[in-house]
């Protein structure tokens, strides 16, 4: 049995693991250096990006600025979220949409503290990307590096091992949804289901409270081959 200091530390450590990535030649990667060299001069950003890691805010001067972190995971809860890719931006209205719905929920706490050099904003479930490299909004994902697997693996065991329960995994967004199916049964994923990506929501006018309630619904079923298809998101 790991306290939540065992937890911590395997999440620093794949965190590493997944800031450090080796393979130069993912097309992932390749895409996110070609995309940052052409609309974004300075400040060179890397191109992992973690919702539950220490990400560095950008800054034109190496070595300086702070970091943050947008949803620190509590190390008790057997929630996952999954999305597709980083985006190229930054923290958006549609980023809040979403956590306020968790909020309203009882699923998330706020932060908004700085503890040591990373402001967290809030702390809860368990919430990150297949792919973990940056991307252009709507581009899509056309394979699954076997690294990226492996990383979302070690996730779903890290939250299985903290909180004695099965994942339940959301999908966020559909293209998120038919990889997750697709890959069930490799990453171990007995509870699925979906919900909109939260900025095709914020796209289609439909309200946080419209929002809330669709991830209520999805987060009282229990049965494991769980299907639930919303509209079709093309984010």
């Amino acid at each position: 049995m790991e306290d939540g200091t065992g937890i911590k530390d395997r999440l620093t450590d794949l965190m590493q693991r997944i800031y450090s990535c080796p393979n130069r030649e993912c097309k992932y990667r390749r895409d996110w250096m070609t995309f940052q060299r052409i609309h974004y001069l300075r400040p060179i950003l890397p191109p992992q990006w973690l919702f539950w890691g220490k990400n560095k805010y950008p800054y034109y001067k190496k070595g300086e600025g702070t970091y943050y972190t947008l949803y620190e995971y509590d190390c008790s809860s057997n929630i996952v979220f999954v999305a597709l890719r980083p985006s190229t931006g930054f923290i958006s209205n549609a980023d809040f949409l979403f956590a306020h719905s968790l909020l309203s929920l009882g699923l998330m706490k706020e932060v908004y503290a700085l503890k040591e050099d990373t402001f967290v904003f809030y702390k809860g479930p368990l919430v990150t990307d297949i792919i973990k490299c940056r991307g252009k909004a709507g581009t899509k994902v056309t394979y699954v590096p076997e690294r990226c697997m492996s990383f979302l693996k070690e996730e779903l065991e890290i939250v299985r091992q903290a909180s004695k329960k099965e994942p339940k995994v959301v999908a966020v967004g559909d293209e998120a949804y038919k990889i997750l199916r697709k890959y069930r049964e490799e990453f171990g994923i007995r509870w699925l289901s979906n919900v909109w990506h939260y900025t095709y929501a914020q796209r289609m006018g439909i309200s946080l409270e419209e929002y809330i309630e669709k991830l209520r619904e999805v987060l009282k079923q229990n049965d494991s081959n769980l299907t639930v298809n919303p509209p079709l998101d093309v984010t």
